[in-house]
């Protein structure tokens, strides 16, 4: 299973904060927060459906690391990912990837727009999936800021 997430709509944060043991926050555990946060870091995780092996999630990062100004993950996103999955992640967000060709923040972005895009990220979910890791992805447009924006923000 693989849950497309936008920070947009609040959804991670949503996630982020059902994860965390509401223990966690009590002023009497904070000296022990460490401990408690052991206790269930992990231990299964399940909200709306999405089934965790843990609590341990990837959160999503601007790596800028496209070789061909295409677009297309490579290599290193594959290494990138998968060994996270073998880490013991269970869950991995995909780093901010590109919705459209006028909305990139930079040529190095990932992007998923055109079906050639699709394989490779596939690819990519697929081994995770064999290591037990569920995986999402951060959809982005950079707007005004964009690279190619016809005013930029500077």
């Amino acid at each position: 299973m693989s849950l497309v997430i936008s920070d947009h709509f609040g959804l991670l944060n949503i996630l982020v904060i059902k994860l965390m043991d509401s223990q966690f926050a009590s002023p009497k555990n904070m000296e022990n927060k460490g401990l408690l946060m052991m206790n269930h870091l992990f231990s299964p995780f399940e909200f709306k459906g999405l089934e965790l092996k843990n609590r341990l999630v990837m959160p999503p990062m601007c790596q800028y690391s496209v070789e061909k100004k295409d677009g297309v993950a490579n290599d290193w996103h594959y290494l990138h990912y998968v060994n996270r999955a073998i880490g013991g992640a269970g869950f991995i967000i995909i780093e901010m990837t590109d919705v459209e060709p006028d909305g990139r923040i930079t040529d190095f972005d990932l992007r998923l727009w055109s079906d050639e895009q699709i394989p490779v990220l596939a690819r990519i979910v697929e081994a995770c999936h064999k290591y037990g890791a569920k995986v999402g992805i951060q959809i982005a447009h950079a707007g005004r800021k964009a690279e190619d924006a016809a005013v930029q923000v500077t």
